[in-house]
């Protein structure tokens, strides 16, 4: 399963220094008792306007949210993370968080959603850009998909590189641009020791991109590992029947 790579730290709340004051009021109060009251009363003021200050709430909202999260309850920090943005709209990190959560369920469409709300281009991060990509790809927006992925790269031979080149590879097939598809499929040497999964899907796409360029010899040789191992996969069966291969 596709998982997210944004990082959430937990968020600043604004007068933290006000416990300081009040426990300094009462220091005070011993040396001065007009100047302690007057202290303690000005504390008080302004830890309860820091109390109501709705960026405040949201922030402490958007924190809970992560500590809900580390205890598995992602359900609970999906509807902190949507207080935390009624509170305030602006706080862009509640988004990134909200998407990203809904990115890790793969419901790529509110992923999206929550992802652009927050002004994912503005953001410059690599791992939302690169789970923007992805999100447009599932949702079969492929040129878009496109644009994004190749926005972004990480170390060559990496988990988060093959990632990129696999769903750019996928992308460039869903377009009918065979030769870039092979060349990111090729990068992303995804191993094929048991056909399953990612791998299996691997396969169908190099092969109906090696079809596609008259690469007959290579594209039989993936387009039979597939069809030998589920014979309805995709249209691994036409392209079988195309290729002269026995059904």
């Amino acid at each position: 399963m596709e998982k997210s790579t944004y990082k959430v730290k937990y968020q600043t709340l604004k007068g933290g220094w006000v416990i300081y004051l009040l426990m300094a009021s009462m220091v005070l109060s011993f040396l001065n008792m007009y100047a302690g009251i007057v202290s303690a009363a000005i504390g008080v003021i302004l830890f309860l306007k820091f109390k109501r200050d709705p960026e405040n709430n949201s922030a402490m909202f958007y924190n809970y949210a992560i500590k809900t999260l580390q205890a598995g309850d992602s359900n609970k920090a999906k509807a902190a993370l949507t207080k935390a943005i009624s509170l305030n709209r602006c706080n862009k990190e509640a988004y990134f968080f909200l998407g990203c959560l809904y990115f890790d369920e793969q419901d790529y469409t509110n992923a999206l959603e929550y992802l652009k709300l927050g002004g994912v281009d503005e953001a410059k991060d690599p791992s939302l850009t690169f789970a923007l990509g992805r999100c447009y790809y599932h949702t079969e927006n492929y040129d878009i998909a496109v644009r994004y992925l190749e926005m972004v790269e990480y170390q060559e031979g990496s988990k988060l590189e093959k990632d990129r080149l696999f769903t750019l590879g996928r992308a460039y097939s869903e377009l009918e641009e065979y030769e870039k598809s092979l060349e990111a499929l090729k990068k992303a040497d995804i191993k094929m020791d048991e056909l399953k999964g990612e791998s299996l899907e691997y396969c169908y796409f190099v092969g109906i991109a090696c079809y596609h360029l008259d690469k007959d010899t290579e594209a039989k040789e993936y387009i039979k590992r597939v069809f030998d191992v589920d014979k309805v996969y995709k249209y691994v069966d036409l392209y079988a029947k195309n290729l002269g291969l026995t059904l």
